[in-house]
């Protein structure tokens, strides 16, 4: 990563979250629940959903993954680089005339 563009973005990220987080302390809540009153009750459920999101994918992980070899010789990464010479048309999985 570039450390001249990255340091400046996440010092302007940084001020930004300052800035709201100051901000939400200065806002009359007027929620229908009594807790939306809270300050920073919305970035504390954004990060717990965040977390959940996250946990979820991690699990949906197990279930869609597929082995390494899923596609066997129609992978991309089982054509020869290029300059290696021809593949023998046995081993290309690609059915020939």
């Amino acid at each position: 990563m570039n450390t001249y563009i990255t340091k400046p973005v996440l010092i302007g990220l940084a001020v930004i979250c300052a800035t709201l987080v100051g901000a939400d302390f200065l806002r009359d809540g007027h929620g229908y629940f009594s807790f939306e009153n809270w300050p920073l009750i919305y970035c504390a459920i954004g990060f717990v959903v965040y977390g959940v999101l996250i946990i979820l994918a991690k699990g949906l992980r197990v279930l869609i993954e597929r082995p390494e070899n899923y596609y066997g010789d129609l992978a991309i990464d089982s054509e020869p680089e290029p300059g290696m010479g021809p593949i023998a048309p046995e081993k290309s999985g690609v059915p020939h005339d």
